[in-house]
């Protein structure tokens, strides 16, 4: 790559890089990363958010159970086609290892909207899911697992921030999305299960609510041996569907 200035890494979709300055980020401007070891090696360094890995844990990264005989000629390689994807300057060596200056992920552009708030930054942040994060990691890499876990994170922050508004505006075919794809990610979510039955009962389904209720009560017991709030499906329920 040979244009100058800030790196963006893409990560919520393949694993891809782009050049551009704070604030004029898109997805548009990323390129995807060729190579599963370059990939897995961006990555590891990206989600360090600076600071410097060590070539033992890139190591580990980058070849998981399956190291090369030369691992540390072999990470130098990687190192060296990875730089001619970024900008100058972005992958420096230390003595120590190696680390990323004057970059930034697309999960860090999602988390600056999520902080702006407001629906019309909610509906950017959404705009950066380019594929299924991951997808072209492999498996057997700790990066991949370190991966998902910060991006649920951001998920789940994000589907929290639209599903508030969603049910704040009455926009209850939006929050009836959102939880019903948060209940099949984890079918012992009970807040996204709740939020679910306020959307049905927004849409005059009440019938429907409480089904979702009896699903999730009998679930919580089956194999939790728990129950949930009985009296929360009648807040849930009542205050929309009487008429006023």
């Amino acid at each position: 790559m040979a244009a100058d200035g800030p790196a963006l890494i893409g990560v919520l979709g393949p694993i891809a890089v782009g050049a551009c300055p704070v604030g004029a980020e898109s997805p548009d401007r990323l390129v995807a990363v060729p190579g599963l070891r370059a990939r897995r090696l961006l990555v590891s360094l990206a989600l360090a958010d600076g600071r410097v890995i060590s070539a033992d844990r890139l190591i580990d990264h980058v070849w998981a159970a399956d190291p090369p005989r030369s691992p540390h000629s072999a990470l130098h390689t990687q190192v060296s086609r990875l730089r001619k994807l970024l900008p100058e300057g972005v992958l420096e060596g230390t003595e120590n290892g190696y680390r990323l200056r004057n970059s930034r992920t697309d999960l860090d552009v999602v988390d600056t909207l999520l902080a702006e708030g407001g629906r019309d930054a909610h509906d950017r942040a959404r705009q950066w899911w380019r594929g299924v994060p991951g997808d072209d990691l492999g498996d057997g890499s700790p990066v991949t697992a370190t991966l998902s876990a910060r991006i649920r994170r951001t998920q789940d922050a994000l589907d929290g921030a639209q599903l508030t508004a969603a049910l704040a505006e009455g926009d209850f075919a939006t929050a009836r999305s959102i939880a019903e794809q948060r209940c099949a990610r984890d079918p012992f979510d009970e807040p996204a299960h709740t939020a679910l039955m306020r959307a049905l009962a927004g849409e005059g389904r009440a019938a429907d609510a409480l089904v979702v209720f009896d699903r999730l009560r009998r679930r919580l017991s089956t194999e939790l041996g728990t129950d949930p709030g009985g009296r929360g499906v009648v807040v849930v329920v009542m205050p929309t569907t009487v008429a006023p």
